[in-house]
This record gives structure tokens, sequence and C-alpha cells, in this order.
């Protein structure tokens, strides 16, 4: 018994309250005992028989129509373990569907024109002495006006044809004509209630495709992030290997690149199955994670690792946890590598609106490289956990102690290598170390370290990632391009979109490369930098040629409240009065990837409809 009740209660939370199968269930039985309870005096026979045919249409539209909406409309092919029926009920589902559908094959009408037809049925002997027919009116036309499926023109003609008919039944009928003003006002505040409500599911539905395309790509990139750090890493590991084993003969020093590649190939992994396993129902919470990586140190380690934490204990995000997970392993990594044989303390806290992630690791000697004895590692998760992608950095910046005076005496380049992902950081010093007349002359972990370096070291060229914690690389470019007009900054990201160029190109960068580029590429990009010229890649450089075809007419901004670069050019020709397939044949995409865009771009700003759009567009971004 509990069982069933169980399951009931489900079906009534996944059912739609206005159209789905409980009204549709509770309507069969109003209108069932309408019929029961109906005495009809004058036109007696006319009167069954247009309740039997308003019936037969009910009957018919509820087994033909196979509209069952749910919550989350999005998400019916991906049930939760709560939700999947058993194979018995799927087969029975499927066997339903398919009468359905040979119903709907044969009838030559959609399932909502019976409930047309039905309320039209219904509206001629409206005017007798028994409600039922009124019932039936009222019941089958809100339902239609309801409805997704019909159209605003035929909603509207339906109700015309409802009301004249509903007139002339109350005439015909002998009511006084005051009650044709009362029923006729009923069905028209009726009809609009339902057309309202029709509306408001339909936004809803609207923002949540809007949701569930924003979450869709929030995963891509949180995996991509995942993926490319450490492929990129990966791969600048592995060119450096080449380079000692061609260039130097340094069979040793290849050696220990390719076991380095091989631990990065596997905490890569480890980390990708953690990203993945963050968006899935069934993991455990971020203490239980976190909890297992402690566990999991101390045993591979042989030292003492602990977990504390403080403040009452909630979900976050799984973005965050991400984060924050990935700012937990790499710590540990980094203590197991710089520490050996030290403790670990790993602190969570949680506090009003935020979790903070402490990490405390003495180092294993006083004056040991990185970070300053003692200083704990931090990171913060937000409640909207949108920042914070690049969670845990190494906040050690570093002058390599080369003779910076100038670039005589065949010191050639000097460079500033700026990436918050130590591995491939320490990666790109060892590359350049290989490039005849380039000098690395320091790294930095976050663009307000690089700030501080330029200002002391004065490179010719700074070679910065774009995403980083605290300053991040386009803000860093904009203020080095700004204050050093003589230092050139070449960015080096994995990433390649519109937004990431854009941004770049306006701040001031000189180059733009992805970090799939081979040390050949690097270096010619650095050299070219420093003598005034431009190197970009083939997606930076085509982003670059669009760019500058525009004009001054419509100038390239920084997209305001998370809008890509695509959406602000909809919105832009929303607000001068272009429709969608307009919009498509200008900007050569498909009419239903405009409406993509545009029902992203509604979500993310906050608007209902194309003149809250259009004001938005000619107020921010006009």
């Amino acid at each position: 018994m509990r069982e069933v009740w169980g399951r009931v209660k489900r079906l009534l939370a996944a059912d739609d309250p206005e159209t789905g199968r409980l009204t549709r269930a509770l309507l069969t039985l109003v209108l069932a005992w309408s019929l029961v309870v109906a005495s009809p005096g004058r036109a007696a026979a006319l009167v069954w028989s247009a309740l039997g045919v308003a019936m037969a249409c009910w009957l018919a539209f509820v087994l033909l129509d196979g509209r069952y909406p749910t919550k989350a409309p999005l998400d019916d092919r991906s049930p939760t373990p709560d939700r999947t029926p058993p194979d018995e009920t799927r087969s029975s589902r499927r066997i339903a569907a398919r009468i359905r559908a040979s119903f709907a094959e044969r009838v030559p009408v959609a399932p909502t024109a019976l409930l047309a037809a039905g309320s039209a049925v219904a509206a001629t002997v409206t005017g007798s002495e028994s409600a039922a027919p009124t019932v039936f009116l009222f019941a089958m036309l809100l339902l239609y006006a309801a409805h997704m499926a019909p159209s605003m023109t035929t909603i509207c003609l339906v109700t015309a044809i409802d009301l004249g008919l509903m007139a002339g039944s109350l005439v015909w009928f002998d009511r006084p004509r005051t009650s044709i003003v009362v029923q006729g006002m009923v069905m028209v505040c009726t009809v609009l209630f339902a057309l309202h409500r029709r509306q408001y599911r339909r936004t809803l539905q609207d923002r949540a495709r809007a949701m569930a395309l924003d979450e869709r790509a929030r995963i891509a990139r949180e995996l991509h992030d995942v993926l490319a750090h450490s492929l990129g890493a990966l791969g600048v590991q592995l060119d450096v290997a080449e380079a000692l084993l061609t260039e130097r003969g340094d069979v040793e020093g290849a050696v220990a690149r390719i076991r380095r590649s091989r631990g990065l190939a596997r905490e890569g992994l480890v980390e990708a199955r953690a990203a993945v396993a963050a968006l899935r129902e069934d993991v455990p919470p971020l203490p239980d994670a976190l909890g297992l990586l402690v566990t999991e140190h101390r045993r591979d380690h042989s030292v003492r690792a602990e977990l504390r934490t403080t403040g009452t204990r909630r979900p976050i995000t799984p973005a965050a946890e991400v984060c924050l997970l990935r700012t937990a392993r790499e710590a540990l990594t980094n203590a197991a590598r710089h520490a050996p044989g030290r403790p670990v303390t790993l602190g969570l806290s949680y506090g009003e609106h935020s979790v903070r992630l402490t990490v405390r690791n003495p180092p294993s000697h006083p004056g040991a490289h990185g970070r300053t004895a003692g200083a704990p590692q931090r990171v913060r998760a937000d409640r909207d956990a949108g920042a914070g992608g690049a969670g845990g950095w190494d906040a050690g910046c570093r002058s390599l102690g080369r003779d910076v005076g100038g670039t005589g005496g065949g010191a050639g380049v000097k460079v500033l290598v700026v990436d918050d992902q130590q591995v491939m950081r320490e990666g790109l010093v060892a590359l350049l170390d290989l490039v005849d007349g380039v000098e690395v002359v320091g790294d930095a972990g976050q663009g307000e370290e690089a700030l501080g370096l330029v200002a002391e070291l004065r490179p010719d060229v700074v070679l910065m990632d774009l995403r980083m914690p605290v300053m991040d690389g386009v803000e860093a470019t904009r203020r080095i391009a700004r204050e050093y007009p003589g230092v050139a900054v070449v960015v080096l990201t994995t990433y390649d979109d519109d937004r990431s160029v854009d941004a770049a190109l306006l701040a001031g960068a000189r180059g733009y490369l992805t970090k799939d580029a081979g040390r050949a590429e690097i270096a010619a990009a650095l050299r070219s930098a420093a003598a005034g010229q431009s190197t970009f890649s083939p997606a930076a450089a085509k982003r670059l040629v669009e760019v500058l075809s525009r004009g001054a007419a419509e100038p390239v901004t920084v997209c305001p409240d998370g809008l890509t670069v695509r959406e602000v050019e909809v919105l832009r020709l929303i607000a001068r009065g272009l429709s969608n397939a307009e919009i498509a044949a200008r900007l050569f995409i498909a009419a239903t990837t405009v409406k993509t865009h545009i029902n992203n771009a509604f979500a993310k700003i906050g608007v209902r409809n194309r003149t809250e759009a259009a004001g938005y567009a000619r107020n921010r971004l006009l």
C-alpha cells in the first residue's frame, strides 16, 4: 500500500496542474456527473443528443491527445531513479502510445479540434433549463484555450463561434437578454484567464529551455577546462621531451618529462571523472568527497592528513563542488611533491553566503620553493558558483634570477610567463629555455602578480593565459597595454571562442595562440610581438577579420550580463525591428538557432518579450 501511495504522489508531483492527467480525470468526473443529473425540459432530444456528442468528443480527446506535460519537459528522456518505471510499465506505456498513434493516424483532425467541436455542440443548447451544456461549454473551452497546441488565431475564432452559438441558443430558448450579456462576459473572462495561464506556462518553458541550454554549456565548459588544461600541459611536457632528445641528447631529462607526462595524463583522467561525477545525483556530498581524498592521501603517502568541517552543512552547486574538489586535489598533489612527509589539514567552512576551503601544509624545510612557509591555500565558492572555474592555483610568482639588464649581449627576447596552472607554467618555462633567442625572466600565477613582475623585470613580451583567479588575463592585458605600452602581450589559452578572442583583442593583445601550438609557433609569435608585429591562430585571425569588417558603425563591446557575442548581435537586430527570419538571413544561421539565442538572451537579461529586449539593447548595446 505504501508503494502504491508513493507512486500516486510521484504521479501527482510530475503532472501538469492545469491540463494534465489529474485535471482531465476530474473534468471527466464533473462532466459525467452533469450528465447524470441533467434534466432538460424543452427539446430534450436535442439537448441529450448534443450532450452525447460533446461527451464523445471529450472522451476521444482524452484518448487521442498524447501530450502529458511533466514538471520538467526537457528532461523527460532521462528520468531520475525514483521515477524510473519498471519494464512492464514501460511496455504498457509503449503499447498505449502505439494505440493512440494508430487512432491519430486514422482520425484526420488534431485532438484539440475535438475540444473545439465539443464546445461548439454544447454551445448550441446552453439555453436549455439544464446546466449540463454550460458545464460542458466552459470546461472544454477553458481547456482548449489553455492548451499549448492551438494558435492564438484559432482560439479567438473558436471563442467567437461559441459566443455566437451560445447567444443564438439563449435567444431560441427564450432566455432573458441579460443572461446573454452575463454568460458572454463570463465566457470571455474564462478564455482570457486561460490565455494568460497559457502564456505564463509558455514563458516558463522557454526559460526552462534556456536554463537547460545554459546548464549544458556549463557542463561542456567544465569538461573542457579539465581536459584542455591537462592535455595542454601534457602537450608542452612532450614537446620538451622531444626537444631534449632531438636537440640536446638528454635522455635522462627526456625520460623525466615523459614520466611527468604520464602523471599528468593520470591526474587529468581523475579530474575528468570527478567533473563528471559532480554532475550526477548519486555522488557523495562535498565533505564526504573531501574525506575520501584525505583518506587516499593518508594511505598513499603515509602522512597525517585530516579534514575539519565547520558551519552548517548544505548542498552547493555542482560547479562549486568541482572547483573545490579540484583545488583540494591539486593542493594535496603539491603537498606530496614539495613537502613530502609533512602533515596536511583541510578545512571546510560553511558561511552564510560562501563555502571556504583552506589547505594547510608546512614545508619540508625552511625557505622551500613555492608558497611562504605555513601560508594556507584558499579558494572561495560563492553560492552562484559562476566564477571560480579554475579552482586551485599556485599563488607564488618568481623571478628566475637571470640577467635582466637589457637585451644586449645575446640575451634575446625577454619573456614573462603567466598561467594559473603550475604544471603548465613550469612546462612553458622549460620549453622556452630550449628556444634560441628567447629568455624567460620570470613567471606568475595570475594577472595581479604579473603586473608587479612587469614593473620589476620589464620584459619584452608577456605570454598570458586568459582565465585566471584574482585578476584574469584580459584585465591584466588591458592594464599592461595602458601602463607599459612597450611591453607586448601574446595570449596563450585553451579557448578560441568569439568572446575570448574579442576580449583579448579589445584589451590590446598583440598575438593570440591556443595551447595546442607547438614550440616553433610559440617562439615565432614571441619574436613577432617583440618586433611590433602580430601573430594569431586561424580562429583568432578569422575573428579579427570579422571585427574589422564591421567598421565603426557597429563596434565590438565586452558583452554584459554574461551574453555571448552572437546573442548581442541578435539583440541588436531585434532592436532594429527585424524578425527571426530576417535575423537568420542577416547572420547566415537557421531560424531555430536564432530562437535559441533569443531564449538564452531573454533568460540572462531578465526580459519577457521582444519590446523589453529592444529597450535593453538600445540602452546597453547600441
